[in-house]
């Protein structure tokens, strides 16, 4: 008998958290029990699971909630340097540290004008809050697997309310290996980097390099060398994440041919781009069941689905008629799943 649990989250309305019990899932079998908690809005792209899966640090305006496996509020954590999160670094999430003491986070003081941000760290139970500048604004980011190091991007698209003057530096890729540590560059922008993401053992990263009209995938050590590009000429909005074992990447990217957002998979050390599966889906980045088994994905029809590696055995966890869902993220011991869903914006 399979066990998991579904925590989810809405990004305009209420969210829930879905818990399910079901067995061996065949093609398009939906969970035979079914229960629902409702949750306040927050942005799952940037949540956190603890490492014994028994928390989720979740961001809101000027706090970080933590919630148990049932969803509900545990504690609030509030702090000078915990402001407001997301917009415009819509991947600058939370971490926890190794042994589950400390969440860290990035984070900025104005709402709609973050030219600069602020990084720190803060006990579990609110009582060491920890923080400093950075002294830029931010794209994009990514934490180690173990906490420390952080990798960044600044927002180089970064422009001034008040006076629309550009003030976004460069899109290099920075390091920093510890809260008051000197940051240090560590990969040259030669485009628009963006998307850092650590590999499991956290000795190298991905991330994208992005162009006018087409985008590539690249990986570094985490010490800024053997720079190299893994896969070219991608269309469109993509999403990488390393499998588990980091032998390989799964990554959501448009066919050049139908024009369709699709999974695919790749060899850590690059080559050729196989398509997993025919459906299009959501430009997510893929999510991986910690043992490695199953890649899941969420598509256009409200369904949160799960394939092998090789393409076989295609299953629905979920579904969800109407639903955009998104920031599909499993807890460490593959128990549970995390995801925000909202109701499809339709055109006509």
């Amino acid at each position: 008998m399979e066990r998991f649990r579904l925590l989810a989250a809405a990004g305009l309305a209420a969210a829930a958290v879905l818990a399910a019990t079901a067995g061996a899932l065949a093609e398009d079998a939906a969970p035979s029990h079914l229960d629902r908690v409702l949750l306040p809005v927050f942005d799952g792209n940037n949540s956190a699971w603890s490492p014994d899966s028994r928390q989720i640090a979740v961001p809101e305006s000027k706090s970080i909630t933590l919630r148990g496996t049932d969803g509900r509020r545990q504690r609030s954590l509030r702090g000078a340097g915990i402001g407001h999160f997301g917009f415009p670094c819509e991947e600058c999430p939370l971490a926890w540290n190794q042994d589950g003491t400390h969440i860290q986070f990035l984070s900025h003081e104005d709402e709609y004008e973050a030219d600069d941000w602020v990084v720190g760290s803060v006990s579990v139970d609110g009582s060491d809050e920890q923080r400093r500048s950075l002294g830029v604004p931010l794209g994009a980011a990514a934490w180690a697997p173990s906490g420390w190091p952080l990798i960044y991007i600044p927002n180089s698209r970064t422009i001034t309310v008040a006076k629309g003057k550009l003030v976004g530096p460069s899109p290099d890729i920075w390091r920093l290996d510890s809260l008051y540590g000197k940051p240090r560059k560590l990969v040259e922008s030669r485009a628009e980097e963006d998307d850092p993401l650590f590999s499991p053992d956290g000795t190298e990263f991905t991330f994208l390099r992005e162009r006018e009209r087409s985008s590539s995938l690249w990986k570094a050590r985490s010490d800024g060398s053997g720079v190299r590009r893994l896969v070219g000429n991608l269309l469109g909005p993509s999403a990488a994440q390393w499998s588990p074992d980091g032998g390989s990447i799964a990554l959501s990217t448009f066919s050049r041919g139908d024009r369709r957002c699709h999974l695919y998979l790749l060899g850590a050390d690059g080559g050729r781009l196989q398509q997993i599966v025919d459906e299009e889906i959501l430009t997510n980045r893929p999510a991986w069941t910690p043992d490695g088994n199953w890649i899941t994905f969420s598509n256009y029809n409200g369904e949160i689905r799960r394939v092998r590696p090789d393409g076989s055995g295609l299953q629905t966890l979920e579904r969800m008629p109407d639903k955009e869902i998104r920031a599909l993220r499993w807890s460490p011991d593959g128990t549970h799943l995390a995801y925000t869903a909202r109701v499809f914006l339709h055109s006509d």
